[in-house]
């Protein structure tokens, strides 16, 4: 069995395997690993790059970011590393997210999963059964979970209607669309509301936040001019007649909450479905045998010390020919994580870091999207050395 780069052993069929991976690092806090070994089931190659954040490093941070710094739009995810704002920090690390709309649509970059940026809400949680997140708290907390959204707006007359963030509003819906979706609302024909709060020149929208805004005016066509002053409340045809009697003046009560209740997270971004819990490897997935059948993979993890990016290559068979979930979270379990989660995989699976995309994805293209899970060195930071490490962690 060929290893470079780790120590992967297995005495026997059922033997407890190990993963020791030969850290190298790159900042002060943060280490790359590239395992290339064989498959320890069936001898098939399998090339796997890690990287792993030391949590304790609070010159560094670990962030969602959009493709075009909105909602409409994708790029690669090399694009995206190399595109983002300098004054926002030194992008280091870069790896694909969770499901965003990728074929040609309207809302073409929509991610089907809640995203935040910043502490700034840019989508609402996916309805079941993908509804499962990762966040991190203002305090450095990480979290996987599942949670339904419960985003409403409450009329004059007292009428509460449910909302969607920042998607395709359709005939029957509502939908609420700010700043960060992009230049106009592209919801044409649609009955639009304009809500402004003359208190304040900006609007931002956090999960679990209530807020009370101002018609500023209504347009009967749609499409409405978005700005970070504005916002604009989105209804489709069959809806429209619950805002048609409103006018500029009237007060309107938006509401961003979930079941169960998410406050002060700073950044989230959709996981598709957990595969270790507890530090216990699942082996039962909610997704659908093509997904969890051996395909290339990004998955996230954490442990209280450290936090984990892993891309295993795939459809590659002199490279790497991607793991089965079953096998991925096996390893992610191995590699230390106590809690992880499998991310879009397949063509999607790209590992960025220092400059150049490390990872080898199929076809040699990078496929195009709307989102990428980031590690920044913040603003006029350096890394300081973190911990001194017992031998072997």
């Amino acid at each position: 069995m060929l290893v470079t780069g780790a120590l992967l052993s297995v005495a026997a069929a059922h033997a407890q395997r190990e993963v020791r991976p030969n850290y190298k690092s790159s900042v002060p806090g943060l280490d790359y690993a590239h395992i290339q070994t064989t498959n320890w089931n069936n001898g098939e190659p399998w090339s796997i790059h890690i990287a792993r954040l030391d949590r304790s490093q609070k010159n560094l941070r670990v962030a969602e970011t959009l493709a075009q710094q909105q909602v409409f739009g994708t790029a690669s995810v090399s694009a995206i590393a190399k595109s983002f704002p300098k004054d926002q920090g030194g992008l280091l690390v870069a790896i694909n997210a969770g499901f965003c709309i990728r074929t040609k649509h309207t809302y073409l970059g929509a991610p089907r999963g809640m995203v935040i940026t910043d502490g700034e809400l840019v989508s609402s949680p996916a309805l079941s059964p993908a509804n499962y997140s990762f966040w991190i708290n203002d305090n450095g907390a990480m979290h996987f979970g599942t949670f339904q959204p419960a985003f409403s707006a409450t009329l004059p007359d007292g009428t509460t209607v449910p909302l969607g963030l920042n998607n395709e509003c359709k005939s029957n819906g509502v939908v609420l669309f700010t700043h960060m979706l992009g230049t106009n609302t592209r919801a044409t024909n649609n009955l639009e509301l304009i809500l402004e709060n003359p208190k304040r020149k900006q609007l931002s929208w956090r999960v679990g936040e209530s807020y009370i805004l101002r018609v500023r005016a209504v347009n009967l066509s749609g499409n409405t001019a978005l700005s970070n002053n504005v916002s604009v409340l989105s209804f489709g045809n069959q809806t429209a007649s619950k805002a048609s009697h409103l006018r500029a003046g009237d007060k309107i009560k938006l509401e961003l909450k979930t079941s169960p209740g998410l406050n002060h997270v700073v950044t989230a971004c959709h996981a598709i479905f957990p595969i270790v819990q507890n530090g216990k490897p699942l082996e039962k997935f909610d997704a659908n045998a093509v997904i969890q059948h051996r395909n290339p993979r990004t998955a996230i993890g954490f442990n209280a010390r450290y936090f984990y990016m892993v891309v295993v290559d795939g459809r590659q068979k002199d490279i790497s020919m991607g793991m089965k979930a079953k096998e991925l979270a096996e390893f992610m379990a191995l590699l230390g994580c106590t809690e992880a989660a499998n991310l879009d995989g397949g063509g999607s699976s790209t590992f960025w870091m220092d400059g150049e995309r490390r990872n080898s994805v199929p076809g040699g293209i990078e496929r195009a999207r709307g989102d990428a899970l980031i590690i920044v060195q913040k603003v006029g930071t350096k890394p300081t050395e973190p911990p001194i490490r017992q031998a072997g962690e």
